[in-house]
Order: structure tokens, then sequence, then C-alpha cells
């Protein structure tokens, strides 16, 4: 694979695989979806945009790569739907005309999607629906992923572990968990970008669900928040009222009916070489307290 397709390059797990994508030397030509589901684009393009093989175009582009080898077009629906920002994505005109113009057999198909929607109905919103079935009728490869919870550097504001990292710097009351993440894992985000890659390289359609590997993915991250906090004494008396609620927490599990239907539909993948969480913790509290830094200079 030497180039790929990003719809939406700025997003959380979207970033991450654009990254990893440049690290190997791919071209990426990222395109734009208008106001992308992240405030830190800006300092995100900065830290890409003098890679020689980043482009951030119109589609016209697209019209020089239609001869060449495969190139497969990521759209990482899990970074606007996490944000409540879907509705933005199926606004863009390549999603709407361009993607279809293009040959089915040259531009395989990645769609990542979160886990949580499928828990809820993926009925619940036509677009992504009608998507799928537009991909499969005209003919394209298509790779349904579904993502679990994600961490790591660049996780958005309004996600339950990243807030929760805020407790000790700024956060006034205790956050409540986002109805949009699911419970049921907790992957690294740069492993999750490194399990998108590996399926980038099979041939064929199919449904997958990522996995950590690690028994109680989520719980382990939250229990690994909960030291580093509490024993590290970074939360104020004032809000060691909180303990209990991070205890309640930990409890947390995805329904057994919910994980019974995912092994039933879906093909697990699994990361090969996972972060520690603990590492991956504290390089996600190391960004946030360098970005909270610089709002405040």
């Amino acid at each position: 694979m030497d180039r790929a397709i990003i719809i939406g390059t700025f997003g959380f797990l979207g970033y991450s695989i654009c990254r990893a994508m440049l690290d190997e030397g791919v071209e990426v030509n990222a395109i734009p979806v208008g106001e992308e589901p992240d405030c830190f684009i800006e300092e995100k393009r900065m830290e890409i945009g003098r890679n020689a093989n980043f482009c951030e175009e119109e589609v016209r582009i697209l019209n020089e790569w239609k001869g060449e080898a495969l190139i497969p077009v990521i759209i990482p629906f899990f970074d606007f739907y996490l944000m409540g920002m879907e509705e933005k994505l199926f606004e863009n005109y390549f999603l709407q005309e361009e993607l279809f113009s293009l040959p089915p057999e040259k531009f395989p198909i990645i769609l990542l999607i979160p886990e949580q929607l499928e828990y809820d109905g993926t009925s619940k919103f036509e677009p992504l629906v009608n998507l799928k079935q537009n991909l499969t009728k005209k003919g394209f490869l298509l790779k349904e992923v579904l993502v679990p919870t994600l961490y790591g550097p660049w996780q958005p504001e309004g996600c339950f572990f990243q807030q929760i990292l805020s407790l000790g710097v700024e956060a006034v009351t205790f956050p409540s968990l986002n109805s949009r993440e699911s419970t049921s894992d907790a992957i690294y985000v740069a492993d999750a970008a490194t399990i998108v890659r590996d399926l980038l390289e099979e041939a064929r359609s199919g449904k997958y669900v990522m996995r950590s590997g690690k028994k109680s993915g989520w719980c382990k991250c939250l229990e690994s928040i909960y030291y580093t906090l509490l024993k590290s004494k970074e939360l104020g008396e004032e809000k060691k009222s909180w303990e209990n609620e991070l205890k309640n927490m930990m409890k947390l599990r995805a329904p057994l009916n919910q994980e019974q239907k995912l092994s039933e539909d879906y093909r697990r993948v699994y990361v090969q070489k996972p972060m520690d969480t603990l590492e991956g913790l504290e390089q996600q509290r190391k960004q946030y307290l360098r970005l909270l830094k610089g709002k405040h200079d």
C-alpha cells in the first residue's frame, strides 16, 4: 500500500491512523469535512503538515490516482459519532458523490464504527445504514470495524477518561459517562490505528470488532486512573468524596448478551503488542497538561 485516503483526518482515531500511515511512508490524502470534531486541529496540522507525504486538498486530486494500485478509503465515523457530529460527516460532498464515482475494484473501504452504536442499534442512524448498503451494491470491498473506547493523547474532552484525568486539575463536579462510549474494552489509540493498518492488508470484505486482549480492559483503565490520581494525592481533600464514585464505575461491564451478539456477527481482531495501560494513560495526561498550559499562557 503506497497511498490512502482518510475522510476527516483530525479526529481522535483518524489522526492516529494518519500518523501511523505517514510513519510508514504511505502517502495520505486528507479529505476535509468542514468542522471536524476536534478543537486542536491547528496543533495537529502543525505536527504533520510538513510531511511531504501528507496532502490536504479537495477531491480533484483523486483523479490522478485512478490508474494506480489499491488505494484504501478510511472513514472514521467513530470520531464524529463520539462528539455528536455524525451529521457533519454525511454532509460531506466526497461521501455523498465523489466516492461512488470511483472504480470499486481500486478503492476498498474501511468503515470505523463505534461499538456502542451497534448496541444501540445502527438502524437508529439511517445515513450510515444507507452508506453501507450503497457501497455493497456498487461492489466496493467493505470492511466494517467496531471500535470500543479508545484512550491516549488527543482524547476529546467529552470522553469519560479525559474528564477523569482532569479531576486533579480543574474539574469541579464528578463527570458522567458519555453515553456514546462503550464499557466493554479500552484500547490505546495508536494500537487501534495499528489494527486498522493490518486490516487494510486483507483483500476481502468482512465485519470485525477490535479487542485489546486484556480482561476487562475498560475497567482496568479506570482502575489505573483511580490509583494514579488518589495514590499520588493529586485530588484535593475536597474531592476525595469522588473516590466511591470511581470505585462504582470500575464495576461496569458490557451486558453479556451484547458480547454474545458481537461474537456471532463479528470477527475479533486483537492488538498484537498492546501499550502498557499506565504508560498510555500517562502519555494522555502529559499531553492534556501541555495543552492546558498552552491555553493558559
